[in-house]
């Protein structure tokens, strides 16, 4: 018997690549990230492997709300202050569990209402019909 190999592919994105991907999120190109930035419009193009200290920090200047952390290492998420992912599986519980809650509630305003209505039809001790027709007793 012949023995199976597995091969992966291995996917890495470096920072030219991480760049591209913010650009693509913000709807940016990379012509108007270089010329706010204050770099050369082929810098993008001619990033190999990491960037500058230089570079790093006009881009965070420029647009503070890209991780630095992510940019470098692609490591955390791209944006700060971002919320880590959740998964699809998260987001499907999430939505079974408040469509439940939503459920419950609405049959509490159900009962609430008919509870309503039976006080509105009992008179009152002076004969009114409703106290919340507006008439103090």
């Amino acid at each position: 018997m012949g023995q199976r190999y597995k091969f992966y592919i291995i996917y890495y994105m470096d920072t030219k690549e991480r760049i591209k991907e913010f650009l693509a999120l913000k709807k940016i190109g990379q012509n108007r990230f270089a010329k706010d930035c204050g770099f050369s419009d082929s810098l993008i193009n001619n990033v190999k492997g990491s960037i500058g200290s230089d570079k790093l920090n006009k881009i965070s200047s420029r647009y503070p709300e890209l991780s630095m952390d992510w940019l470098i290492t692609g490591k955390g998420e791209m944006l700060k202050g971002e919320p880590p992912e959740m998964g699809v599986a998260n987001y499907v519980g999430e939505n079974a569990r408040l469509h439940r809650e939503n459920e419950e509630l609405s049959k509490k305003v159900i009962a609430l209402m008919e509870e309503l209505r039976e006080l509105e039809r009992k008179p009152t001790a002076e004969g009114a019909s409703s106290a919340l027709a507006g008439k103090r007793v």
